[in-house]
């Protein structure tokens, strides 16, 4: 198993709880980190044969676009759908952070963080 990192996708979203936050809108970095096999695309070095880190960067950006309360929500939104998008995936972890949160005017971030995997997902 191997750890594929796309890390430090900054995008701008407008997730919150408060209005101003849904009105304004605020800085978001999500790092993404897959656990998967890559003996295959080692050896034939090919893309269709690996995770394609273009589509994976894409489905964090179609999800970040969508407005949610809590990062909580996004994280597990984005973990499922990632988890899902190959059979190669045997476990991802995502975080993301929201910069200079409303109302913690001396905090340069807050994250949450989860880890998804298959054999989670059979037992749920």
């Amino acid at each position: 198993m191997a750890t594929i990192a796309i890390e430090g996708i900054a995008l701008r979203g407008y997730h919150g709880v408060y209005p101003e936050e849904h009105e304004t809108g605020g800085l978001f970095v999500i790092d993404i980190y897959i656990t998967a096999a890559i003996a295959r695309p080692a050896v034939s070095d090919s893309l269709r044969d690996a995770i394609d880190y273009a589509a994976i960067y894409e489905i964090v950006v179609q999800r970040m676009a969508n407005p949610a309360h809590l990062l909580e929500h996004l994280v597990e939104e984005m973990g499922q759908e990632i988890l899902r998008y190959s059979p190669d995936i045997e476990g991802v972890k995502v975080r993301i952070s929201k910069q200079n949160p409303l109302y913690m005017p001396y905090c340069a971030q807050t994250f949450v963080e989860e880890f998804f995997s298959k054999i989670e997902e059979k037992t749920r």
